[in-house]
């Protein structure tokens, strides 16, 4: 069971702010690009402009 909870984040369009939940307790560390073949894509359309921002979640380094 994952303990998720939700980071704020601003639009890369029009900067409106929101909330994006962590797919995992592993992947904590969000990244506006991939950085590692293991990261996890998410995706969220802004309720302001209607564009879709990407974030990449990525394992926190010491978490194995």
């Amino acid at each position: 069971m994952s303990s998720n909870t939700n980071k704020s984040f601003s639009c890369g369009y029009c900067g409106v702010e929101y909330n994006a939940i962590k797919p995992d307790d592993t992947h904590t560390k969000a990244n506006k690009y991939k950085i590692n073949r293991s990261d996890i894509e998410t995706t969220h359309t802004c309720n302001d402009c209607g564009k879709i921002t990407r974030l990449y979640w990525s394992e926190q380094k010491g978490s194995k």
